[in-house]
């Protein structure tokens, strides 16, 4: 039988009370310092800087030598294969000044950290008050609305952190976006739709009123096949790299689907016929244009 997130932590403690000395198990409070030094975070460039980001719950605190650790129990992803109901052991500096980061037991807090080895066979990630950690109440709309908008991947498998699967695009959003002058790179995100997120080399995110939106239509006669194998119903020209796949037959195809226009944007119309074809070519569910 699988275990339930609070029947894996309360075994865990069980472990753990036999492990550290009643001396070692502490309330931990430290002292303040005005020492710490690192550039402003933002949730993007703490998410671009860490190898796992998750939201957790901090169940028991410890410190040796100059580390303060906390076991904690993990209640969402957002990046690294962590899975909630996971325990893992969270490791700062003592020191606010050496930018060492005190969490209240039981509260919620939302962690960009590093992978750091394991302890007693669990991930361990180190953290600093340099990242945007902080409690889950006080993150924004935004803040949370990105978030939960994250591809999720542990190895080759990957999900939206709000639990939908990727969108299938026909071409790379970041190939169709506008140019974004103050940006060191592209990354393409599939959850939610083809979006072109712009970063700069510190991990900021830069041009976010560039992301690309398909021009609207009146009419079918405003759509036309467009792309390198036409694979792309859009009101404009579409520029693609020049590859045919075999799901792309499929809208050459006048009796499977025509490009038209829906709800003021373009796109394939979603027949049967069209899903049949595109599931025979393994491709999955179409999409329109890209935006």
């Amino acid at each position: 039988m699988r275990l339930n997130r609070w029947d894996k932590a309360r075994r865990w403690l069980g472990r753990a009370a036999a492990i550290f000395s009643p001396g070692v198990v502490l309330g931990l409070h430290p002292s303040v310092a005005e020492a710490c030094s690192c550039l402003p975070s933002t949730v993007e460039s703490s998410y671009n800087s860490s190898s796992d980001v998750v939201t957790l719950m901090p169940l028991l605190g410890y410190c040796t030598a100059n580390e303060q650790h906390y076991v904690a129990l993990v209640t969402d992803t957002f990046k690294g294969c962590s899975t909630p109901g996971d325990i893992v052991v969270l490791t700062t500096a003592t020191d606010s000044a050496a930018c060492g980061m005190e969490l209240e037991l039981g509260d919620e807090y939302l962690i960009n950290g590093a992978g750091a080895g394991s302890f007693l066979g669990l991930p361990k990630l180190s953290f600093s008050l340099c990242g945007h950690n902080r409690p889950t109440r006080d993150l924004t709309d935004p803040e949370q609305a990105f978030l939960e908008g994250c591809s999720v991947c542990c190895g080759d498998e990957c999900e939206c952190a709000d639990g939908t699967l990727p969108v299938r695009c026909f071409v790379n959003p970041c190939d169709v976006a506008p140019l974004c002058d103050d940006a060191a790179r592209c990354e393409a995100n599939y959850c939610g739709g083809c979006n072109a997120e712009f970063y700069d080399a510190s991990g900021y995110a830069v041009c976010q009123s560039q992301s690309p939106e398909p021009p609207g239509c009146a009419s079918d006669v405003d759509c036309f096949q467009t792309g390198c194998s036409g694979q792309v119903c859009a009101a404009q020209d579409v520029i693609t790299t020049c590859e045919f796949r075999e799901e792309y037959a499929c809208y050459q195809d006048a009796a499977l689907t025509t490009c038209g226009c829906n709800a003021s944007q373009c796109g394939f119309a979603a027949t049967d016929e069209l899903a049949a074809c595109l599931e025979a070519a393994g491709a999955g569910t179409a999409v329109g244009a890209p935006p």
